[in-house]
């Protein structure tokens, strides 16, 4: 009797792993598997003091368009090459913060999005990449975190590219097109890749 439910219980914790990793690539290829639509909007950021107390400047607002549009409100650091991005909408429908930093290749993103960690930290694409997750992490948190990431990895010789209104939708449709080649690559059944990520130990993700 004990053998059946140990069989029993295996076998559904089987198929419990085999349907989460169904969703995940199905949520992967809605995301990633089309190119990205953005473009910048009229209408300014508002305000929003607690980036300004950093010394953010508004920059525009950016719609990035999709089965779920987003739109980022976003802000520019007064010395170094980060984007700070208020982000209402997506399939969430919730607001939260990002602060962003594009390298040749490569991103360095922190985040108060359970989601966007998720989906942005199941693939590398070659180049310096790492996702830092605070869920629901103020403005002033995840910049400490984020600048402080950066001038390390600034130590290590990785040079960012720099930050301005103009160049941001390119990054993010590079990068996107990037993530998307590389979800393609996948095979259907990663096995160590995917209990990684189920216990939180895949490479280009932190939490704090």
């Amino acid at each position: 009797m004990i053998g059946i439910w140990v069989v029993g219980g295996a076998a559904a914790l089987l198929a419990a792993i085999a349907t989460s990793w169904w969703r995940l690539r199905g949520e992967l290829r809605g995301c990633f598997g089309r190119p990205l639509e953005g473009a910048w909007l009229d209408a300014a950021p508002a305000p929003a003091p607690e980036l300004h107390a950093l010394g953010f400047t508004a920059a525009g607002t950016l719609r990035l368009g999709g089965p779920a549009a987003e739109v980022w409100e976003v802000f520019l650091h007064p010395h170094l090459p980060v984007y700070a991005c208020r982000v209402t909408g997506g399939a969430g429908g919730s607001v939260h913060a990002h602060l962003e930093t594009f390298y040749p290749l490569g991103r360095l993103s922190t985040t108060g999005s359970p989601r966007f960690a998720r989906l942005w930290s199941w693939v590398e694409t070659g180049g310096p990449r790492l996702v830092q997750h605070r869920a629901g992490g103020s403005p002033g948190a995840l910049e400490g975190q984020h600048t402080g990431t950066l001038h390390a990895w600034r130590a290590g010789g990785r040079e960012p590219l720099p930050a301005t209104q103009e160049a941001l939708l390119g990054y993010l449709e590079q990068d996107h097109a990037a993530l998307g080649a590389a979800v393609e690559r996948l095979p259907w059944w990663p096995a160590p890749a995917f209990l990684r990520w189920l216990l939180l130990r895949r490479p280009p993700y932190l939490r704090f």
